[in-house]
């Protein structure tokens, strides 16, 4: 794991010696380092990876494969690039890591306060294990990402006309389900795109942060709800096949969610956060609850994952609300935790990420 630490620890450098303001050179050598130990592992390196190389070569069979009708984007593109272009597995998934990472930078550009910490939370806490292993639902995911930071880059520079509100609405909508063809489970963020315009006071963060971790008493009937709507090909996974949720992965969101609400402070004179943040609250709560309602059925932690930029974007976001005083004890014990958390949850965990190899390691490549 001494890459990811090297990583790490690069990041915690430039955010405590570095220059703040976020430049487009400054955020290509932020990103670099998160391209790079992705495009460069070997397919060893998560547990679902060496399936999508499978996946990748077997093209033409994936098509018309039974248990991917659902999913058939994928294939697709897999068929495209393989078959059509006659493209390594290498460097597809290497172009597909730089449309990741891209995504990833453009958000960071317009959502973060601080790039440096932002990519730090990212890799020690948020999605880097996931888009490590899951190759589709991390594409899926970055894909569900184009129409927040449109909306955001929209109220930037003015444009938000009914018109154009409608336009990209409907666009976005079409983006999702282009990303569910990946991973069935983006539909889940087809409701989000009509909440782009909230503004939420801090009394509602807390209000819908309490209903959040409140789904812990009534998991059990919410799931049998949404059990009905779950996908055929998922309904086989359950907590009852051996499953149990890490407790840290269960305490932490609600941990940060608290601290978040509690600690932030609205910037604009009518004590309401911008539309861009609000979202970010909707996407923490949100966040909670299905990790909360996967103790009673697994895959639903998997909705988690579409919501969690929202820890990048807030937890900087509330340090900079602490007094001056104050502010570099909790930096540094948040900047701890995360170190912990992601040793004791990436160190021979379930996604299989810690025995780092580059591709030109692996026996597949050599083979080849």
């Amino acid at each position: 794991m001494i890459y990811y630490f090297l990583i790490l620890f690069y990041w915690l450098f430039f955010y405590a010696f570095g220059k703040k303001e976020i430049t487009n050179t400054r955020l290509f050598f932020a990103i670099l380092p998160l391209f790079l130990i992705m495009a460069l592992k070997s397919v060893s390196v998560g547990s679902d990876t060496i399936s999508y190389y499978n996946r990748y070569v077997g093209a033409v069979e994936m098509l018309s494969a039974a248990n991917a009708i659902t999913e058939p984007g994928y294939n697709l593109i897999s068929y495209f690039f393989h078959d059509f272009l006659n493209v390594p597995f290498g460097v597809f998934n290497a172009l597909m890591s730089l449309f990741i990472c891209y995504v990833l930078a453009l958000f960071l550009k317009h959502f973060s306060t601080n790039i440096y910490l932002s990519l730090f939370i990212y890799m020690s806490i948020g999605m880097f294990t996931m888009s490590m292993s899951g190759l589709r639902q991390t594409l899926a995911i970055s894909i569900c990402m184009v129409p927040v930071i449109w909306a955001k880059v929209s109220a930037e520079k003015g444009k938000e006309t009914r018109k154009y509100k409608f336009w990209r609405l409907l666009i976005g909508i079409l983006l999702v389900l282009a990303a569910s063809t990946l991973h069935n489970s983006a539909i889940i963020f087809i409701p989000i795109l009509f909440l782009m315009n909230m503004r939420l006071t801090r009394q509602q963060t807390i209000m819908i942060m309490a209903i959040a971790i409140a789904t812990l008493l009534f998991r059990g009937v919410i799931v049998g709800i949404m059990g009905d709507f779950l996908f055929g090909r998922y309904e086989q996974y359950d907590l009852e096949e051996g499953y149990m949720m890490n407790t840290l992965a269960l305490l932490v969101p609600i941990a940060i969610g608290l601290f978040c609400v509690l600690v932030s402070r609205p910037n604009n004179g009518d004590l309401t956060y911008s539309k861009a943040l609000s979202l970010m609250f909707i996407f923490l709560a949100l966040l909670v609850t299905f990790n909360n309602l996967a103790l009673s059925h697994n895959q639903i932690a998997r909705l988690g994952y579409y919501f969690m930029n929202s820890y990048i974007v807030l937890i900087p976001f509330a340090l900079n609300k602490l007094s001056y005083s104050s502010r570099p004890v909790v930096t540094l014990a948040i900047i701890v935790l995360c170190l912990v958390y992601f040793y004791l949850g990436s160190n021979e965990g379930t996604l299989k990420i810690d025995d780092y190899k580059f591709f030109w390691q692996d026996p597949i490549y050599i083979n080849n």
